[in-house]
């Protein structure tokens, strides 16, 4: 049981990067403006929070209301880069 839940854990996570991996890719590649791959650096959060969940808490999870407050926040930032990043290159 232990291990069935440290590989939802990963699961979840491995879904969630490469999310943000193609909508940083697509939101590069529409813009055509190199500077929008910052956009990344949200995931770096992402991973730290894996290996706090990982390695900390065994693979137990965060109570579903802050994990969902924590990714609805990085996509407020990557819309907010992306909005400037747009603004700019006009």
């Amino acid at each position: 049981m232990h291990g069935l839940t440290i590989v939802k854990s990963l699961l979840v996570r491995v879904i969630l990067l490469a999310h943000g991996l193609v909508c940083a890719w697509r939101v590069v590649d529409t813009n055509d403006n190199q500077y929008c791959w910052i956009i990344l650096v949200g995931l770096g959060f992402l991973l730290v929070e894996t290996g706090v969940v990982i390695w900390l808490r065994n693979g137990q999870e965060f109570k579903t209301y802050v994990y969902q407050i924590r990714y609805e926040k990085q996509h407020i930032f990557s819309l907010f880069l992306e909005l400037l990043f747009v603004s700019y290159s006009i």
